[in-house]
């Protein structure tokens, strides 16, 4: 949504609503909040959370989504309003209030928003009305996505599931996994596709949201629809100039740099096995002939007979030293001659 104190009253009595209606209440949650953070583009993210016990999660998405209708249709007081309106203005006015506002006031200078003194943030406060409200509330769950636990659906509610995979692939040079997983990159002049088996996800230049730009060559190009795709130059034998390529190919505002990245983070094949053989050894040795008696093809037994209680007399037996000898071994090895191959990375 658009970045406006409404937004932070709005996410405020989102908080008390579900705090109230989702524990108070019904008892299906323990913890419910509810977050307002500025970016640094003008526009601001709201962030609603509930959790539960896996018996009640499905009764939790309902109640859930209850409150989100309430605020969708505009079911909310003057009262409630006045309440949040109050506890906001306490914080404003605490002795700490200045120093409570130091990462607020980072984030402004960070992204360069006009700093606003305490008495200026009390009067926008004030000014908020329930029209207001309502409108960022508009703003939310219109651009807003839903998180269920796995097996819940929200269909019933009018929302719609996000795709998690692509139904088709780019078409363009394919290139495959240097591990021999089978995964495949496909760079097209459209776009970029990762495709392993039945499973796609496809970015498509024109409806790309973002491309993240590591140091190292790697590119993670984010759509529209939320698919991701993550190009990892290690990891497919793509050409030198897949990121450069990537790069051209999109609108150079939405390409963000990111840090260099931990060289033990950043993904690799895994080594090749080994295919490489040696030949047999030929070396021969002579037969011992110091001391040692031919073989019999019989092992001697020895059982040990335990007395009543249970523990054995000391070994009073002496065994003589030994003293036959070996010649050294004249055997040659010739060397090996097999070869590994390197593991391609």
């Amino acid at each position: 949504m658009r970045r406006h104190v409404a937004g932070s009253v709005f996410a405020l009595m989102l908080e008390r609503e579900l705090f109230r209606s989702l524990r108070q209440e019904s008892g299906l949650s323990y913890a419910a909040s509810a977050s307002y953070d500025p970016r640094g583009d003008g526009m601001a993210v709201v962030t609603a959370f509930a959790d539960a016990l896996p018996e009640k999660q499905r009764a939790v998405v309902g109640g859930f989504v209850d409150v989100l209708a309430g605020f969708r249709v505009g079911r909310i007081t003057q009262t409630e309003l006045d309440a949040v309106r109050a506890k906001r203005d306490e914080a404003l006015c605490h002795p700490d209030a200045h120093a409570g506002r130091l990462p607020g006031l980072a984030t402004d200078l960070l992204t360069g928003t006009r700093l606003r003194t305490l008495d200026e943030l009390r009067a926008q406060l004030y000014a908020v009305t329930l029209a207001d409200v309502h409108g960022a509330a508009l703003q939310v769950l219109g651009s807003g996505l839903l998180q269920v636990p796995p097996g819940s659906r929200a269909d019933w509610a009018g929302f719609a599931a996000a795709p998690t995979t692509s139904t088709d692939a780019i078409p363009g040079h394919t290139y495959r996994a240097v591990d021999g997983s089978g995964a495949s990159l496909v760079l097209g002049a459209d776009g970029v596709s990762i495709v392993e088996g039945e499973c796609r996800a496809t970015v498509r230049y024109r409806s790309c949201a973002v491309v993240h730009a590591w140091p190292d060559g790697a590119r993670q190009l984010v759509g529209l629809d939320g698919i991701a795709v993550m190009v990892e130059p290690a990891l497919f034998a793509a050409p030198a100039d897949t990121a450069a390529r990537i790069d051209r190919s999109v609108d150079p505002s939405i390409v963000l740099p990111m840090p260099a990245r931990n060289p033990d983070d950043i993904p690799r094949p895994s080594p090749s096995p080994a295919t490489g053989t040696f030949p047999p050894s030929t070396a021969t040795f002579p037969a011992p002939t110091g001391g040692l008696p031919p073989a019999t093809g019989v092992i001697p037994r020895t059982i040990t007979v335990l007395p009543p209680d249970g523990v054995l007399p000391p070994a009073t037996g002496t065994f003589p030293p030994f003293t036959g000898g070996f010649p050294p071994a004249t055997g040659r090895f010739s060397p090996g001659n097999g070869t590994l191959p390197s593991a391609s990375c």
